[in-house]
């Protein structure tokens, strides 16, 4: 089950939040003040939900709403997806997730979904969701 953390629950764990953000944070990252990203969720710019399995939370997930210019839409971006602790989650949890992150970017106007994905094993459970993994997030630091 994912849930939609409200600003006061973001609070109350944003210590355990901080440190997986960090581990696991997109390569654009590198240099950021990670309070930013509690004060975005605190002020609605950015959602965290928390992954929940047999009343046990096993992982997080970050999103934004961005506008993309070029197709003139609003997207769901997954900015970051983790588990806690090396805990593997059950591929149902990720797939139960995926249909609430739908339902949700719908409700909110979203044409799309993306995400940020360094990891081979999402990149193949993204492709079996449906997404279109043929393009690659390159950085170079300047």
């Amino acid at each position: 089950m994912l849930i939609l953390l409200t600003p006061m629950q973001v609070a109350k764990h944003w210590n355990l939040l901080k440190e997986k953000v960090v581990q696991n944070a997109p390569p654009t990252c590198e240099g950021t003040d990670y309070n930013l990203i509690l004060e975005g969720a605190l002020g609605g710019a950015l959602q965290i939900w928390a992954a929940i399995t047999d009343d046990t939370l096993v992982g997080f997930v970050i999103t934004q709403m961005v506008y993309d210019p070029f197709s003139i839409s609003r997207t769901l971006l997954l900015f970051a997806l983790f588990s806690i602790d090396g805990i593997v989650v059950p591929p149902s949890i990720w797939r139960e997730s995926y249909d609430t992150l739908m339902k949700y970017a719908t409700s909110k106007g979203c044409a799309r979904i993306s995400a940020y994905i360094g990891d081979e094993r999402l990149v193949r459970l993204a492709n079996r969701l449906g997404f279109d993994t043929k393009y690659v997030y390159a950085t170079l630091e300047v």
